[in-house]
Parts: C-alpha cells; structure tokens; sequence
C-alpha cells in the first residue's frame, strides 16, 4: 500500500495507491496515526490508484472507519475503480462507508 496525505479546507484527502492486502497493517497503523496527528475529523481516500484489495484490506478500511467515528470524524471512499469497485460492491461496503 502506497499513500500520500494532501489537506484541503475540506479535511484530509490521501491518495492510496497499489494494493491493500494482509501485508499492509503496519502501514495502516502509520496511516490512522498520521490522521491522528493532524486532528483531521474528515478524511477522503481517493483510490484511483489502488489496483487490488482482499479481505484483511477491507477489514482495514473497517478499522480506519470506526477510528474516524470513534472521534466523531467521517470517512469517504472515491475514484473506486471497477475490480476493487467490484469486490467492495460484493462485500457491501457502502452500507458502512460512504462511497462517491
């Protein structure tokens, strides 16, 4: 997992790109605590980039929801595209994160 953080007047926007699989938890960790640090309480992960995803990677865009709820702060997913589009779809994501 690829990412880079950007703030906006609307909150944080971090790009992720390549993948997001088992392999990248401690990178999610560094990702929640750089959000943490910069006291952002809306967060846009712009996946245009992002290639792939399993299972445990979908558990950490979990994780990273309920960190954003849990200090009141909101989460959006955008620029999906289809393949990993398609496996969150499956996986009904959207019921839980806001997609756009």
């Amino acid at each position: 997992m690829k990412y880079a953080l950007s703030q906006s007047s609307a909150g944080l926007n971090v790009k992720v790109g390549d993948s997001i699989t088992f392999d990248d938890h401690a990178k999610m960790k560094a990702l929640i605590s750089e959000i943490e640090k910069g006291g952002s309480d809306h967060v846009e992960l712009n996946l245009k980039e992002l290639r792939a995803i399993d299972s445990a990677g979908i558990g950490l865009l979990l994780l990273l929801n309920d960190r954003m709820k849990s200090v009141g702060g909101t989460l959006i997913l955008t620029n999906i595209p289809p393949v990993p589009g398609k496996i969150l779809d499956v996986a009904k994501i959207g019921e839980v994160i806001e997609i756009r």
